[in-house]
């Protein structure tokens, strides 16, 4: 069996500068999930989380673990949708990299959807409740009247309150 020398180990860092950004977070990334070696060649084990840490530390990769309830990734056909995933986030010189381990259930686009009702909600969500009193109040209408002149207008206030007037 072949052990790494211990100078190898050390020396990683400074090899490690001499890849790009992406290839740095893709090797961190692999090692982060790295499972235990089943050939033993490198010690029978996974690496030490401790070492691991300080060696990311060196490169300027800050590791957090998210505590996150649901991922969903959506595709122009279906939705990936993760639950109970493990989700970490990698931060090297100000670029993010999110890394999900869990098994998505599989979802055509928009299944979760219960109907119309969303739609309308969306139409209403989309003019700030500010700008509904700011037209009512100018105009001299009702809320219901200023949200409809604001739709009607795409959002414009003084196009709204010239319709209102």
């Amino acid at each position: 069996m072949t052990r790494a020398n211990p100078s190898e180990c050390r020396a990683l860092p400074s090899v490690a500068q001499g890849f790009t950004r992406r290839e740095r977070l893709g090797v961190f990334a692999t090692l982060l999930s790295a499972h235990p070696d089943p050939s033993g060649m490198f010690g029978g084990g996974g690496m030490n989380p401790r070492k691991m840490k300080q060696m990311m530390k060196q490169m300027g990769i800050d590791v957090t673990e998210l505590d996150a309830e649901e991922v969903v990734i959506k595709t122009a056909d279906e939705e990936l949708v993760f639950t109970d995933a493990q989700v970490t986030r990698m931060d090297a010189q100000g670029q993010e990299t999110y890394q999900i381990v869990g098994e998505p259930e599989t979802r055509e686009l928009g299944a979760g959807d219960e109907g119309g009702d969303d739609a309308a909600a969306d139409a209403d969500a989309g003019i700030p409740e500010d700008d509904i009193e700011i037209v009512a109040q100018r105009a001299g209408a009702s809320k219901d009247e200023a949200r409809e002149a604001l739709e009607a207008e795409g959002g414009d206030l003084a196009a709204a309150i010239a319709r209102l007037e």
